[in-house]
């Protein structure tokens, strides 16, 4: 009597091969769709952190280029600017970075945009021109004028001088 071959029989087919073949049936595998999920998660993540960045960034621009409230019982840091020039953007760089350590409702910084009527004429009101900071007592006096880029450090250290003199 002859015995019987215990080979056991493969499918033609491999996992992969298999998993590949749905498609073609016009079905989406559970793997295909939780893929395209987590993308379309990604995406909105990101679209709406982006939003929320703009916004903050639009708001504190905003708020620091109101010049109308300087002398309103807040110590006030006025930095005049010109947009076009590379030397403001750093001022405005290191003084953000220098405000960083203050509590805000302690100092305002605000910004005097010299292409613009209002900030023009504050540059022509405290006699300065462009990549200057001018440092404002609570009732609106000037105290202190710095002039030039300056490092951050040197300047957390001025407006600490000046928050305890104007308190």
């Amino acid at each position: 009597m002859p015995r019987k071959s215990k080979k056991s029989v493969r499918s033609k087919g491999t996992g992969a091969a298999q998993a590949t073949a749905a498609p073609a049936t016009g079905l989406v595998t559970r793997r295909q769709l939780l893929g395209t999920w987590g993308l379309y998660g990604v995406g909105a993540l990101a679209a709406v952190g982006g939003g929320v960045w703009l916004t903050r960034d639009f708001q504190s621009k905003l708020i620091e280029g109101q010049l109308t409230d300087i002398g309103n019982g807040i110590p006030t840091v006025l930095q005049i600017h010109d947009p076009q020039c590379s030397l403001c953007a750093q001022l405005q760089a290191q003084t953000r970075k220098a405000l960083r350590q203050f509590d805000p409702a302690s100092v305002q910084y605000r910004v005097a945009d010299i292409g613009t009527a209002k900030g023009a004429a504050a540059s022509a009101h405290y006699g300065t021109p462009h990549v200057t900071l001018v440092l404002i007592c609570r009732e609106g006096e000037v105290r202190h004028i710095v002039e030039g880029v300056t490092p951050a450090t040197e300047l957390a250290a001025l407006f600490e001088r000046h928050l305890r003199i104007s308190a």
